[in-house]
């Protein structure tokens, strides 16, 4: 999954949901035409682009690996919070069954709530300090008819520093929203922990950093909360007025991890909301579930790709998630991390880059890319588009972190073993409930 940053979205038949691709971004944000450690960032970068900038799917070339990041992004660490946490596992989320309320059809839901709305509610739940500038989108279209979670972003100071502040409420497909705290192979953060609520809810604090190479030193806190009736509400804030292209005006975010989950939890501002966003489907449908994809699960990725690796290689490390793996190799000459993609890809898409057709229509761009995102890391990769759809990105780099940090002087992986691996027919697609 190590490619460019991530900025698209997942291509894929089924409908676009803000909080399952802002979560996956959760998986992430997905293809980019620029490649670089693709992982490490699409999380929380995919999250809030997806956000507060649009609510289209993109296509790219290696934002495809940023599905086995989920939680990507969100880092913790500081000052502890105050709200009881338990230990929890993706398994303990809230699912359909613990829904109290989300599953009313469109015609029952509240009024609107507009964006100046939203950014009253942020505004009333900050402590005391100035607040210098605003955005906010509501429930309802936009005169372009665009739609997506509504969200609030605010430029607070309370007097040692502009700092970006952003909330947003979603309700994504049951058992999808975000939980559980990211893959420290792929993301570096400080802390994180997440645990179930008396409520039932699951609340996540994560404190990190806006670029998980710490290339630039904003810092990005966030608290998300997975409410038993299937709403999500996510506060995120940095150290700095904006989140990408600003000078950080402070050491950390203004804002405590207490305080954070003050925002989240606040039923009364937020329930209005989630009452006016309309759930995935009517009770009871089969659109109240994520679409069927094809796909392969995490356990088929991990065994194919083992059996495809040549002999000399200690793999270790093995983990992901749906459509994305990865894995530490080593020869005795360093560790080098290893990612697989497998997507089906819709008729019509290309591969980006210099692509070589082989005899049975499969398209193949193989890339030896000199600096990963500018993180210096060396990163290797073979891209496949097979005439049916399937595309497979297969990458190697010469680091056991995409985030950068050499361990070794080239990948574990030549450009000819990346091929083959890419190639093999035995990355087969079938259908997948997401």
């Amino acid at each position: 999954m190590p490619a460019a940053e991530p900025h698209g979205g997942l291509p894929h038949d089924g409908p676009p949901n803000d909080t399952l691709i802002d979560a996956l971004g959760l998986v992430g944000e997905v293809f980019h035409t620029e490649p670089g450690p693709l992982v490490a960032g699409g999380l929380s970068r995919g999250r809030r682009l997806r956000r507060r900038r649009a609510t289209a799917l993109a296509g790219g070339a290696s934002a495809l690996l940023l599905v086995g990041a989920a939680g990507v992004g969100l880092t913790l660490g500081g000052p502890a919070h105050s709200a009881a946490v338990v230990t929890t596992t993706a398994s303990d989320s809230p699912g359909p069954s613990a829904s109290t309320g989300a599953t009313a059809p469109p015609s029952t839901l509240a009024p609107p709530v507009t964006g100046d709305r939203m950014v009253a509610l942020l505004k009333s739940l900050l402590p005391p300090g100035q607040v210098v500038s605003t955005n906010g989108r509501g429930t309802a279209a936009d005169s372009s008819g665009i739609t997506g979670s509504p969200l609030a972003d605010v430029v607070y100071d309370d007097g040692h520093g502009k700092a970006l502040v952003t909330v947003a409420v979603s309700r994504p497909y049951p058992g999808q929203a975000v939980t559980g705290c990211p893959d420290k192979t792929l993301v570096t953060y400080d802390s994180c922990t997440t645990g179930r609520q008396p409520d039932n809810s699951v609340l996540t604090l994560l404190q990190g950093y806006e670029y998980p190479d710490k290339r630039l030193p904003t810092k990005m806190w966030s608290a998300y909360l997975v409410r038993p009736d299937g709403g999500m509400v996510e506060a995120d804030e940095w150290n700095a007025p904006a989140d990408k292209g600003s000078a950080v005006s402070r050491p950390n975010p203004p804002l405590t991890l207490a305080q954070l989950t003050a925002i989240v939890t606040d039923a009364g501002g937020w329930d209005p909301v989630l009452a006016a966003i309309a759930p995935q489907g009517p009770a009871g449908s089969t659109s109240q579930r994520p679409p069927t994809m094809q796909s392969m699960t995490k356990d088929e990725m991990l065994g194919t790709l083992l059996a495809l690796l040549p002999n000399g290689l200690q793999p270790s490390g093995g983990d992901g998630q749906q459509g994305y793996v990865h894995l530490t190799l080593n020869d005795g000459k360093g560790a080098s991390l290893v990612q697989v993609n497998v997507q089906q890809w819709s008729r019509g898409m290309e591969l980006p880059g210099s692509v070589t057709t082989l005899p049975d229509g499969t398209e193949l761009v193989l890339d030896p890319h000199a600096d990963a995102g500018g993180t210096g890391v060396l990163e290797w990769s073979a891209d496949v588009l097979r005439p049916d759809g399937t595309r497979v990105v297969v990458s190697a780099t010469d680091s056991s972190r995409p985030s950068g940090g050499v361990d070794r002087t080239a990948p574990a992986l030549t450009m000819d073993q990346l091929q083959a691996i890419a190639l093999s027919p035995r990355w087969q697609l079938h259908p997948v409930q997401e």
